[in-house]
Formats: C-alpha cells, sequence, structure tokens
C-alpha cells in the first residue's frame, strides 16, 4: 500500500503540470452527480466536495453515500452511520444551513432523517475543517443546503417494493422582501425483502427482515424577511415524530429493540446585518430538543425485558461572527454551545439523573489573494468544553492554513493543513455503565493535497491526497471510556468526470484508505470504486445507472470484537421524466440482489424497485 501512495504521490505532479487543457473548459461541464469544488479557502481551508441529488434519492444518506471517501450504514439501533475517511459518526460535524444539528446522547445525527428533497447541495469537508465550522469536526463537516424555490403547492408520493411508502405536502413562495417554506411529511417502512442468496441463521430465517416497522412524521417551517434592502433575518422550527419503532435483531444474537415517543424539535433565529458595505454581522441563535424511551427485549414477542430507558436532551447554541472586508477578508467570532441530557431506565438510572456540558470556540480567520493565481487563509480557533462532573474547562487551539493556486487553463491545486479535535459525547462522559468524566478531546492533525484538472473540453480528473494523524482518541477498554489510541490514516481519492457522449455524463471514483498501528478502521472500506452516469433519452426521458464495489473490511460487533465482511458490489437504474407539473422517477436498486451486511450482523435489502410522484403548481 505504501507503494500505491508512493505512485501517486509520483503521478501528481505528471497530473498537475503535464497535460494540457482547453481554456474555461472547466466553467463548461456540468458533473452528474458528484463534483468537486475548490470553494475560497475562507469558508473551508480544505477543498469542498459538492454532491449534488440526483432526484430519484429520497434521504440524505442515500445522496452522500456514494461520495468518495463517504461510509454510510446501519446498525444496532437501524440509525444511519456517516463514517468520513474512517472517522466515526460522534466524529463528524452535520449542519443545515451552517446550523449544527444536535447529536444527543450518543453523539450521532441519524442523516436517514434528513429529507433529500428539500435539499439543493451538499458541501463536504474531509480534509483541515475552518475553525469557522465551530469544534467537533476532528473527521469533517457536512454541511447541507436547503432550496428556495417557489411553488404555490407540492405533493409527492412514493412507494416501493421493500414496503417502503411516504407522502409529502410543501410550499414555498416570495412575496417582495418576504419569503416562507413549509413542508409536512408522512413515512411508513416494514420489514424489507432480504436477497434470495442470503442464508438464513437462528435469529433471522430470512424472506422479509424480522421485526422492522416504523411510522414518522415530519413537519417544517422557514421564515425569511429581508429589511431596507439589504438585511436579512429568518426563523426556521422543524418537528419530526416516530410514535412507534420495531428495530431488528442482529444476525446472531437474541435483541430485538423498541422506540417509543421518539421525538426530534428544532428552532433558530438567523441574522444577517449589514453595518456597512465592506462589513457585516451574521449569526444564528437556535434551540434542538431530543427525547425517547428504548426498550430491549431478548425475545420478538416482547416478554423477556431486559432494558426501558427513557432520554430527554437539549442543545442551546450562538453563534455570531463579524466579517470585514478590504484587501482581505477577516473573520471573527465564536460558537457556544449548552447540551443536557436527562435519563432515567430500570437498571442504572432508577431516578431521573441529568448532566450537561459546555462546549464551543472562538476563532479570527483572514484570507487574502497574494497576485492574480495564489490565495492564502489562515484560520485560529480556540476549543474548550466543560461538564458538570468537572471544575475544569479544557482548551484545544485549532489552528489550520491553506494556499491555493488557480492554473492559466482553469485548473487549481490546493494544499491544506490544520488541526481539528472532537469533544467526548455525553455518553462517554456521563455513562453509569463505562463513562469516564475525565475524557479528554480527540483531536488530528489533518494535511490534504488535492488537485482539479481539465483533460479535454468534457473531461475533469479530480485528486486528492490526504494523512491524518490522532491523538487520544476514545474507545472503551475493559469497562470503561479511555482516551487509548494513536492512529495514523492515510489514502487517495480519484474522480474522473466525463461526457461519453454528448446525452452520456459519467463519473468513476476510486478511493483508498489505509490505517497504520493496532487500531483498525471498522465500517470502512480500505478500496472502493463507485461508477455513476447520467443519459438524456428521446422525449426528455432521463437514465441513470451506477455500480458501486466495496472491498473486504472490518466491523465491529456487539462486544468491540473485530469481524471480517467480504467484498460486494450493487447495481442500481433509474429513469425519470417530467410532464409539465408531473415528475416520475422509477429507481431500481440491487438490480443483482447482492447479499451483504452494512455493519455485522446487519444485512442489506435486498432487490428493490420504487415509484415516486410529484406534482408540483408554481
Amino acid at each position: 500500500m505504501i507503494k500505491l501512495l508512493l505512485i501517486s504521490m509520483g503521478l501528481f505532479p505528471v497530473l498537475i503540470f503535464g497535460i494540457k487543457a482547453e481554456a474555461d473548459s472547466l466553467k463548461k461541464y456540468h458533473l452528474h452527480p458528484v463534483r468537486v469544488v475548490a470553494e475560497g479557502a475562507q469558508s473551508s481551508i480544505g477543498a469542498v466536495q459538492s454532491v449534488l441529488r440526483p432526484p430519484n434519492l429520497e434521504t440524505l444518506s442515500e445522496t452522500v453515500k456514494n461520495a468518495p471517501g463517504i461510509s454510510v450504514t446501519y446498525g444496532s439501533r437501524d440509525e444511519s452511520n456517516l463514517r468520513i475517511r474512517g472517522f466515526r459518526k460522534n466524529e463528524n460535524l452535520v449542519l443545515i444551513d451552517g446550523r449544527p444539528l444536535n447529536s444527543g446522547y450518543f453523539g450521532n445525527v441519524d442523516i436517514s432523517k434528513i429529507l433529500a428533497d428539500n435539499i439543493a447541495e451538499i458541501r463536504i469537508v474531509k480534509g483541515p475543517a475552518s475553525a469557522l465550522y465551530g469544534t467537533s469536526t476532528m473527521g469533517g463537516v457536512v454541511n447541507i443546503i436547503t432550496q428556495k424555490e417557489d411553488h404555490l403547492v407540492s405533493l409527492e408520493s412514493r412507494i416501493s417494493r421493500n414496503l417502503v411508502n411516504s407522502q409529502r405536502l410543501s410550499s414555498s413562495r416570495g412575496f417582495g422582501g418576504f419569503r416562507y417554506k413549509l413542508s409536512l411529511m408522512r413515512d411508513e417502512r416494514r420489514p424489507f425483502p432480504l436477497s434470495q442468496r442470503f442464508k438464513p441463521t437462528v435469529f433471522e430465517n430470512g424472506k422479509l427482515r424480522d421485526h422492522f416497522y416504523q411510522e414518522s412524521w415530519h413537519a417544517d417551517l422557514g421564515l425569511d424577511f429581508i429589511l431596507a434592502d439589504i438585511h436579512e433575518i429568518g426563523f426556521n422550527a422543524g418537528f419530526s415524530r416516530i410514535p412507534y419503532k420495531e428495530i431488528p435483531s442482529s444476525l446472531y444474537s437474541w435483541d430485538y429493540g423498541i422506540y417509543r415517543d421518539w421525538y426530534r424539535a428544532n428552532a433558530g433565529i438567523s441574522f444577517d446585518y449589514y453595518s456597512t458595505v465592506n462589513s457585516n454581522l451574521r449569526g444564528q441563535l437556535y434551540f434542538d430538543a431530543a427525547g425517547d424511551t428504548f426498550e430491549r427485549f431478548r425475545d420478538p414477542g416482547h416478554q423477556q425485558q431486559e432494558l426501558s430507558s427513557r432520554m430527554e436532551s437539549i442543545n442551546i447554541g450562538f453563534a455570531p461572527a463579524y466579517e470585514l472586508r478590504n484587501k482581505g477578508i477577516l473573520t471573527s467570532g465564536s460558537r457556544m454551545e449548552f447540551r443536557k441530557v436527562k435519563r432515567k431506565d430500570n437498571n442504572n438510572y432508577q431516578e431521573w439523573t441529568g448532566n450537561h456540558a459546555f462546549v464551543g470556540n472562538v476563532f479570527s480567520q483572514y484570507e487574502r489573494p497574494l497576485g492574480e493565481r495564489y490565495t492564502l487563509s489562515a484560520s485560529l480557533g480556540l476549543a474548550f468544553f466543560g461538564h458538570s462532573k468537572s471544575e475544569h474547562t479544557r482548551l484545544y487551539p485549532e489552528p489550520s492554513v491553506a494556499i491555493s493556486l488557480e492554473h492559466n487553463d482553469g485548473g487549481s491545486t490546493m494544499l491544506s493543513t490544520g488541526i481539528n479535535s472532537a469533544v467526548p459525547t455525553m455518553r462517554q462522559l456521563f455513562s453509569a455503565e463505562n463513562g469516564n468524566p475525565s475524557l479528554k478531546a480527540s483531536s488530528a492533525w489533518k494535511s490534504e493535497i488535492s488537485h482539479k484538472r481539465s483533460l479535454s473540453r468534457y473531461s475533469i480528473v479530480d485528486i486528492s491526497l490526504f494523512y491524518n494523524d490522532v491523538k487520544n482518541l476514545i474507545d472503551r477498554q475493559v469497562d470503561q471510556y479511555q482516551n487509548i489510541y494513536q492512529v495514523q490514516t492515510y489514502g487517495t481519492e480519484i474522480a474522473l468526470n466525463g461526457k461519453l457522449a454528448k446525452f452520456w455524463d459519467s463519473t468513476l471514483q476510486y478511493s483508498w484508505l489505509e490505517c497504520l498501528g493496532d487500531y483498525s478502521l471498522s465500517d470502512s472500506a480500505p478500496h472502493s470504486v463507485e461508477f455513476m452516469n447520467g443519459i438524456d433519452l428521446p422525449k426528455s426521458w432521463g437514465a441513470s445507472l451506477g455500480l458501486i464495489w466495496k472491498s473486504d473490511r472490518k466491523s465491529q460487533d456487539g462486544v468491540g470484537i473485530f469481524r471480517d465482511l467480504p467484498q460486494y458490489h450493487v447495481l442500481n437504474a433509474g429513469v425519470s421524466k417530467e410532464i409539465r407539473n408531473l415528475e416520475l422517477n422509477l429507481e431500481f436498486s440491487n438490480i443483482l440482489d447482492s447479499n451483504y451486511q452494512s455493519e455485522y450482523g446487519y444485512p442489506a435489502p435486498g432487490r428493490d424497485v420504487s415509484l415516486r410522484l410529484k406534482y408540483t403548481l408554481r
């Protein structure tokens, strides 16, 4: 593997300096469905990968899982687990329009609950992240940019062979200096068919996945006001509820879960005030709340209960920033959050037990062009956290720097390095079973070089090389969480985007990820390939075709033992059509009916077909 890295580094300068491309060719090409844009270092430090949502995908998890270096799996609580270049779910930051989502007690944002239809773009930072995003960005940042299109009413329905059906009603309009956005959704999921190649176990008989059911409701409201034709203030609120959800057992154990009275609620106010032509003050005040009752049984009939636990949490945050533009751009500000959880169950928490933490950072960042082709950006943040079981507040510096070069032929190169940290989760700090209030934040020194270059008028190559040096990584040792691992990861990601014909866009992506030391990366394949195609058909029909391959990989079981999972491949296809106000999407998933496990003990669905209809009155 070291040889592969050396070969990649050897090819890198050849690709940068040895290939001639037509002028402005990058500006003329539209990628499908993933493109890498070297946005200004002022907003990211590291390179930004921008994922454009294909029209036939429903949730955020389905949209991002095929991006290079990204892994989305489903495990013990039937929640999506996002990993970025091997970093775990609680080490990544997920935002919607710049506002962090509540990661709750376990530190996980379930991105399968975020609807893709309301998303215009997803911006992913996998290298060093700017201090502008706040703390807990050690793994990376996923920033979801919502749509702002006008429609009087939109009615959408989706059904699938895998017994999923959903309905959504939305409206979004602008009137002068005022805009509103409203959406309501119902989603129902029943036991899905497993692959016909699935071999039954003692705990799963095959055919339909046992003990799987969910009905959920979701509502969103957004209001935006333009004041004096320049200032902006916005209000948003959302509420999700799952009255009852059945969670399937692992293939290798009796472990059946149920969620009751699951909810997530959020509200926020954002503002952008221009004090002068060259300066503005912006910020967000936000509130998140979450609650659920989780029950675990040793039998599918729910007679042998092991655990009944009620969890409630809140998160209150404030993130002001002041930006001054002169010869460069200077941005200073902070992000502060108060997090509180309380828990009651029939084991270690017989009475309501609460704890809280205070997490945040202060930062300053400056970006300035150096001549006509170079841009330098430097960021310095000071992250901090304290909690109810410690009298001390821990401080962590987070410096980062990036330099970007715009080539004469329209290509670009960016070199970035910096330190990002991840504070312990509320569970790692406070759990009665294995919590440790003395934990320190994990941190990673991350370095990345990325290059984008046109190979011809209709093709682009994107290459990234990265190296991460991780300190104080948190994991369980015996019966307690500890800062026990020092880990180095490295790899490369290559994407070749091109037109095979005037009507055929194609993207071929390869990712390679390696880890040094005595630590194993869980559920992150060392090698992966994605071949994605978009085809324009006659009479305004469109088609998509995607082939995904993941190599052998490690996956932790329920007691922390690493298991081997074999390689697998998945073939997906779809067709779409717009007829006036009606959109039709027909999606064929896992066409070859591949039998594989998303995580150890949790099989993925077999062959599926789904139909999505959307009527929009503008």
